[in-house]
Protein backbone atom coordinates (compact mmCIF):
# COMPACT_ATOMS: atom_id res chain seq x y z
CA UNK A 1 0.00 0.00 0.00
CA UNK A 2 2.88 2.33 0.68
CA UNK A 3 4.60 1.53 -2.36
CA UNK A 4 1.43 2.64 -4.49
CA UNK A 5 1.05 5.86 -2.26
CA UNK A 6 4.70 6.86 -2.99
CA UNK A 7 4.14 5.76 -6.94
CA UNK A 8 0.94 7.70 -7.04
CA UNK A 9 2.39 10.77 -5.72
CA UNK A 10 5.68 10.87 -7.72
CA UNK A 11 3.27 10.90 -10.61
CA UNK A 12 1.59 13.35 -9.41
CA UNK A 13 4.33 15.38 -8.92
CA UNK A 14 5.57 14.66 -12.09
CA UNK A 15 2.39 15.95 -13.98
CA UNK A 16 2.30 18.88 -11.82
CA UNK A 17 6.32 19.91 -13.16
CA UNK A 18 5.32 19.09 -16.76
CA UNK A 19 2.42 21.33 -16.57
CA UNK A 20 4.59 24.36 -14.62
CA UNK A 21 7.42 24.36 -17.39
CA UNK A 22 5.41 23.62 -20.71
CA UNK A 23 5.84 26.73 -23.03
CA UNK A 24 3.14 28.94 -22.34
CA UNK A 25 2.59 32.74 -23.33
CA UNK A 26 -1.45 32.65 -23.06
CA UNK A 27 -3.16 36.53 -23.27
CA UNK A 28 -5.64 36.93 -19.92
CA UNK A 29 -6.38 40.71 -20.01
CA UNK A 30 -5.99 43.17 -23.25
CA UNK A 31 -6.84 46.79 -23.42
CA UNK A 32 -5.69 49.59 -25.98
CA UNK A 33 -3.82 52.40 -24.34
CA UNK A 34 -6.18 55.43 -25.10
CA UNK A 35 -3.59 58.20 -26.52
CA UNK A 36 -0.45 56.43 -27.13
CA UNK A 37 -0.10 55.43 -30.47
CA UNK A 38 3.42 53.74 -30.83
CA UNK A 39 4.29 52.35 -27.54
CA UNK A 40 7.75 51.34 -27.80
CA UNK A 41 9.11 50.79 -23.88
CA UNK A 42 7.74 49.59 -21.22
CA UNK A 43 8.74 49.28 -17.31
CA UNK A 44 6.82 48.66 -13.96
CA UNK A 45 7.58 50.84 -10.81
CA UNK A 46 4.97 50.31 -7.79
CA UNK A 47 2.16 48.68 -9.56
CA UNK A 48 2.04 50.97 -12.39
CA UNK A 49 2.99 50.72 -15.62
CA UNK A 50 5.02 53.64 -17.65
CA UNK A 51 5.08 53.63 -21.51
CA UNK A 52 7.07 55.42 -24.04
CA UNK A 53 6.53 55.51 -27.78
CA UNK A 54 9.14 55.83 -30.40
CA UNK A 55 7.66 59.00 -31.71
CA UNK A 56 6.42 60.74 -28.62
CA UNK A 57 8.00 63.47 -26.51
CA UNK A 58 6.01 62.08 -23.08
CA UNK A 59 6.33 59.65 -20.62
CA UNK A 60 3.19 57.51 -19.73
CA UNK A 61 1.49 56.16 -16.77
CA UNK A 62 -0.82 53.32 -16.81
CA UNK A 63 -2.76 52.04 -14.26
CA UNK A 64 -3.46 48.25 -13.39
CA UNK A 65 -6.39 48.52 -15.08
CA UNK A 66 -4.58 49.71 -18.27
CA UNK A 67 -5.78 53.41 -17.74
CA UNK A 68 -3.33 56.18 -19.13
CA UNK A 69 -3.62 58.47 -15.56
CA UNK A 70 -1.04 60.80 -16.43
CA UNK A 71 1.70 62.28 -19.17
CA UNK A 72 5.02 64.06 -18.83
CA UNK A 73 6.89 65.91 -21.90
CA UNK A 74 10.31 64.27 -21.54
CA UNK A 75 11.68 65.30 -24.76
CA UNK A 76 11.51 68.71 -26.00
CA UNK A 77 9.07 68.86 -29.47
CA UNK A 78 5.85 70.43 -30.73
CA UNK A 79 3.40 68.59 -28.63
CA UNK A 80 0.21 70.55 -30.26
CA UNK A 81 1.59 67.36 -33.03
CA UNK A 82 0.44 63.58 -32.09
CA UNK A 83 3.86 62.78 -32.95
CA UNK A 84 7.74 63.86 -33.96
CA UNK A 85 7.92 63.38 -37.33
CA UNK A 86 10.15 60.32 -38.66
CA UNK A 87 13.38 62.54 -39.84
CA UNK A 88 13.92 63.88 -36.34
CA UNK A 89 12.55 61.72 -33.61
CA UNK A 90 14.74 60.24 -30.69
CA UNK A 91 13.01 57.14 -31.59
CA UNK A 92 13.01 55.85 -27.93
CA UNK A 93 12.86 51.67 -28.08
CA UNK A 94 14.05 51.23 -24.50
CA UNK A 95 12.84 51.28 -21.17
CA UNK A 96 13.39 50.16 -17.92
CA UNK A 97 13.18 50.60 -14.21
CA UNK A 98 16.56 49.85 -12.36
CA UNK A 99 15.23 50.71 -8.48
CA UNK A 100 13.15 52.51 -6.77
CA UNK A 101 14.17 56.25 -8.46
CA UNK A 102 15.29 55.48 -11.65
CA UNK A 103 13.57 55.11 -15.09
CA UNK A 104 16.17 54.70 -17.81
CA UNK A 105 15.18 55.33 -21.49
CA UNK A 106 17.23 54.65 -24.86
CA UNK A 107 17.11 55.91 -28.08
CA UNK A 108 17.34 53.10 -30.99
CA UNK A 109 20.51 54.62 -32.60
CA UNK A 110 19.57 53.98 -36.09
CA UNK A 111 19.68 57.16 -37.15
CA UNK A 112 22.40 59.67 -35.68
CA UNK A 113 22.44 62.16 -34.40
CA UNK A 114 18.91 62.07 -34.03
CA UNK A 115 18.01 58.88 -32.25
CA UNK A 116 21.70 59.04 -30.23
CA UNK A 117 20.31 59.85 -27.21
CA UNK A 118 19.93 58.61 -23.33
CA UNK A 119 17.40 59.81 -20.52
CA UNK A 120 17.25 59.18 -16.87
CA UNK A 121 14.07 59.99 -15.19
CA UNK A 122 12.65 60.08 -11.35
CA UNK A 123 9.55 57.97 -11.71
CA UNK A 124 8.38 59.71 -8.31
CA UNK A 125 9.03 62.60 -9.87
CA UNK A 126 9.16 62.05 -13.87
CA UNK A 127 9.89 66.42 -14.49
CA UNK A 128 13.10 65.59 -13.32
CA UNK A 129 14.83 63.99 -16.24
CA UNK A 130 18.71 64.29 -17.44
CA UNK A 131 19.71 64.10 -20.87
CA UNK A 132 22.54 63.04 -22.09
CA UNK A 133 24.44 62.66 -25.97
CA UNK A 134 25.49 58.93 -26.88
CA UNK A 135 26.88 59.47 -30.39
CA UNK A 136 30.73 58.28 -29.03
CA UNK A 137 29.01 55.70 -26.72
CA UNK A 138 26.96 54.18 -30.19
CA UNK A 139 29.53 54.59 -32.35
CA UNK A 140 31.54 52.25 -30.29
CA UNK A 141 28.72 49.41 -30.40
CA UNK A 142 28.65 50.15 -34.52
CA UNK A 143 32.72 49.48 -34.41
CA UNK A 144 32.23 46.14 -32.30
CA UNK A 145 32.72 43.02 -34.50
CA UNK A 146 29.39 41.52 -35.09
CA UNK A 147 27.78 44.80 -36.17
CA UNK A 148 29.93 45.68 -38.70
CA UNK A 149 28.73 46.48 -42.34
CA UNK A 150 24.95 46.03 -40.06
CA UNK A 151 22.91 48.32 -38.50
CA UNK A 152 22.58 49.42 -34.86
CA UNK A 153 18.83 49.72 -33.64
CA UNK A 154 18.65 49.23 -29.47
CA UNK A 155 15.33 47.95 -28.64
CA UNK A 156 15.98 46.84 -25.33
CA UNK A 157 17.82 47.44 -22.08
CA UNK A 158 17.85 46.14 -18.54
CA UNK A 159 20.21 46.43 -16.12
CA UNK A 160 21.27 43.52 -13.80
CA UNK A 161 23.84 42.82 -10.50
CA UNK A 162 25.75 45.97 -12.17
CA UNK A 163 25.65 44.94 -15.66
CA UNK A 164 23.85 47.01 -18.50
CA UNK A 165 22.94 45.12 -21.35
CA UNK A 166 21.88 46.27 -24.53
CA UNK A 167 19.34 44.12 -27.31
CA UNK A 168 20.24 45.25 -30.85
CA UNK A 169 17.03 44.31 -32.97
CA UNK A 170 18.77 42.55 -36.26
CA UNK A 171 21.74 40.84 -36.27
CA UNK A 172 19.71 40.24 -33.03
CA UNK A 173 22.32 40.50 -30.68
CA UNK A 174 23.17 41.58 -26.80
CA UNK A 175 26.13 43.77 -25.15
CA UNK A 176 26.72 43.59 -22.27
CA UNK A 177 29.29 46.45 -20.27
CA UNK A 178 29.62 47.20 -17.05
CA UNK A 179 26.72 49.36 -15.74
CA UNK A 180 29.04 51.91 -13.39
CA UNK A 181 31.63 52.58 -16.40
CA UNK A 182 29.08 53.36 -18.99
CA UNK A 183 28.20 56.01 -16.32
CA UNK A 184 30.75 57.62 -16.13
CA UNK A 185 31.64 57.08 -19.58
CA UNK A 186 28.07 59.35 -20.18
CA UNK A 187 28.64 61.85 -17.40
CA UNK A 188 32.33 62.11 -17.41
CA UNK A 189 33.33 61.90 -21.20
CA UNK A 190 35.82 59.08 -19.33
CA UNK A 191 37.40 56.63 -21.61
CA UNK A 192 34.24 53.90 -23.22
CA UNK A 193 33.07 50.52 -21.20
CA UNK A 194 34.53 47.33 -22.30
CA UNK A 195 32.36 45.36 -24.45
CA UNK A 196 31.45 41.25 -24.67
CA UNK A 197 28.68 40.57 -27.56
CA UNK A 198 26.20 38.07 -27.39
CA UNK A 199 24.54 36.65 -31.34
CA UNK A 200 21.31 34.78 -31.09
CA UNK A 201 19.41 33.00 -34.10
CA UNK A 202 15.54 33.37 -33.31
CA UNK A 203 12.39 32.03 -34.99
CA UNK A 204 11.46 33.03 -38.35
CA UNK A 205 7.65 33.41 -39.88
CA UNK A 206 7.08 32.95 -43.49
CA UNK A 207 10.91 32.96 -44.30
CA UNK A 208 11.25 36.03 -42.31
CA UNK A 209 13.37 36.10 -38.96
CA UNK A 210 12.75 37.35 -35.40
CA UNK A 211 14.66 40.37 -34.36
CA UNK A 212 14.70 41.45 -30.50
CA UNK A 213 12.60 44.25 -29.49
CA UNK A 214 12.27 44.69 -25.87
CA UNK A 215 13.64 43.13 -22.51
CA UNK A 216 13.59 43.12 -18.95
CA UNK A 217 15.24 41.04 -15.91
CA UNK A 218 14.43 40.33 -12.00
CA UNK A 219 17.68 40.03 -10.13
CA UNK A 220 16.61 36.62 -8.20
CA UNK A 221 16.02 34.48 -11.13
CA UNK A 222 18.55 33.35 -13.53
CA UNK A 223 16.97 34.78 -17.03
CA UNK A 224 16.78 37.63 -19.55
CA UNK A 225 13.09 37.72 -20.04
CA UNK A 226 12.68 39.18 -23.89
CA UNK A 227 10.52 40.08 -26.74
CA UNK A 228 11.19 39.59 -30.43
CA UNK A 229 8.74 40.85 -33.50
CA UNK A 230 8.74 39.39 -36.88
CA UNK A 231 8.53 42.57 -39.49
CA UNK A 232 8.42 42.44 -43.32
CA UNK A 233 11.48 45.18 -43.79
CA UNK A 234 14.38 45.42 -45.11
CA UNK A 235 15.88 48.23 -42.77
CA UNK A 236 15.78 49.42 -39.41
CA UNK A 237 14.01 52.81 -40.15
CA UNK A 238 11.03 51.13 -42.00
CA UNK A 239 7.82 49.36 -41.11
CA UNK A 240 6.81 46.89 -43.00
CA UNK A 241 4.23 44.01 -42.96
CA UNK A 242 3.44 42.93 -39.18
CA UNK A 243 3.82 38.77 -39.24
CA UNK A 244 3.90 38.23 -35.58
CA UNK A 245 5.47 38.20 -32.43
CA UNK A 246 7.46 35.88 -29.68
CA UNK A 247 8.57 36.14 -25.77
CA UNK A 248 11.40 34.46 -24.38
CA UNK A 249 13.98 33.76 -22.04
CA UNK A 250 17.68 33.40 -22.45
CA UNK A 251 19.34 31.67 -19.55
CA UNK A 252 22.38 33.36 -17.50
CA UNK A 253 25.35 31.31 -16.69
CA UNK A 254 27.69 33.08 -14.31
CA UNK A 255 25.69 36.19 -14.43
CA UNK A 256 26.16 35.66 -18.26
CA UNK A 257 24.00 35.19 -21.81
CA UNK A 258 24.15 31.51 -22.13
CA UNK A 259 23.10 30.20 -25.92
CA UNK A 260 20.15 28.08 -23.88
CA UNK A 261 17.47 30.15 -25.35
CA UNK A 262 13.60 29.44 -25.41
CA UNK A 263 10.83 30.96 -27.83
CA UNK A 264 6.89 30.78 -27.45
CA UNK A 265 4.86 32.56 -30.18
CA UNK A 266 2.23 35.26 -29.11
CA UNK A 267 -1.23 33.89 -30.36
CA UNK A 268 -3.22 36.47 -31.55
CA UNK A 269 -5.49 34.83 -33.50
CA UNK A 270 -6.08 35.93 -37.60
CA UNK A 271 -4.25 39.87 -36.72
CA UNK A 272 -0.67 39.61 -35.75
CA UNK A 273 1.03 41.99 -33.87
CA UNK A 274 4.19 43.40 -33.01
CA UNK A 275 5.24 43.19 -29.57
CA UNK A 276 7.71 46.14 -28.58
CA UNK A 277 8.44 45.73 -24.64
CA UNK A 278 7.71 43.11 -21.51
CA UNK A 279 7.87 43.72 -17.84
CA UNK A 280 6.90 40.93 -15.15
CA UNK A 281 4.49 41.91 -13.16
CA UNK A 282 4.51 38.92 -10.82
CA UNK A 283 6.94 35.92 -10.16
CA UNK A 284 5.37 32.73 -9.56
CA UNK A 285 8.40 30.42 -9.98
CA UNK A 286 11.87 30.91 -12.24
CA UNK A 287 10.11 29.99 -14.71
CA UNK A 288 6.64 30.92 -14.55
CA UNK A 289 5.68 34.35 -14.41
CA UNK A 290 2.89 36.86 -15.26
CA UNK A 291 4.28 39.57 -17.55
CA UNK A 292 2.72 42.62 -19.32
CA UNK A 293 3.42 43.30 -23.12
CA UNK A 294 2.80 46.59 -24.95
CA UNK A 295 2.72 46.62 -29.55
CA UNK A 296 3.39 49.32 -32.21
CA UNK A 297 0.31 48.90 -34.16
CA UNK A 298 2.32 51.62 -36.62
CA UNK A 299 -0.66 54.47 -36.55
CA UNK A 300 -3.15 52.74 -34.88
CA UNK A 301 -4.05 52.65 -31.01
CA UNK A 302 -0.83 50.92 -29.48
CA UNK A 303 -2.37 47.52 -27.13
CA UNK A 304 -0.92 46.34 -23.84
CA UNK A 305 -1.67 43.09 -22.67
CA UNK A 306 -1.32 40.73 -19.25
CA UNK A 307 0.24 36.86 -20.23
CA UNK A 308 0.77 34.04 -18.17
CA UNK A 309 4.23 33.06 -19.43
CA UNK A 310 6.11 29.59 -18.50
CA UNK A 311 8.65 27.58 -20.20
Amino acid sequence: MFRSISAFIFILLFLSSCHRYHKVLEITDTSELNGVASASGLAIHNDHYFVIGDDSPFLFKVDSQFNVIQKWQIYPADTSKLKIPGNVKPDFESLENIGDSILLVFGSGSKSPQRDIFIRINPNDPNEVETYSMTVFYQHLRNQKNLKDTELNIEGLTVRKNKLYLFNRIPSLIFEMDYSAFLEHIQDRSKLPAIETYSYKLPAINGVRAGFSGVTSVSYIPYLIFTASVEATDNSTHDGAILGSFAGAIRLKDDRPGSSIKTIRLDTGNIPVKVESIGVETIHSDRHMTVILVTDSDGKESMIYRCRMSW
